[in-house]
């Protein structure tokens, strides 16, 4: 049953950045917070690993942005390290809570941040 929400969120993703889309859908099953976390990291690396192709193959130059792609390699590999080691510390509860907020204040900064480019 996932497969055209899949299909419809890698196009939304790739073309104008509908990753919320699906974020939302996954908080609203009955998952448990490491299955939600385990899902959207695979969802994210399958997508990431085709962008990357795709902007590869129209010849987009990664080495030029090396020490960016280590840092943000490194910063997630931390981060998933700490999520890893705390997540018993957060109810199922509180875990949708905070996760909700989070990706709300992440749009508002990222309207905000847009708005002012205009």
């Amino acid at each position: 049953p996932y497969i055209p929400v899949g299909l419809v969120h890698g196009f939304l993703t790739t073309a104008i950045g509908g990753s919320a889309i699906l974020q939302m859908i996954i908080m609203r099953t009955n998952l448990i917070k490491r299955q939600v976390t385990g899902t959207l990291a695979s969802c994210f690396l399958a997508m990431e690993a085709m962008r990357v192709m795709g902007y590869a193959s129209v010849g987009f130059n990664y080495v030029e942005h090396i020490t960016v792609i280590i840092f943000a390699s490194i910063t997630g590999i931390l981060g998933t390290w700490v999520g890893k080691h705390t997540e018993h510390f957060i109810s199922e509860k509180n875990f949708r809570i905070v996760f909700k907020w989070m990706m709300t204040l992440i749009a508002l900064r990222l309207i905000y941040n847009g708005s002012t480019m205009l």
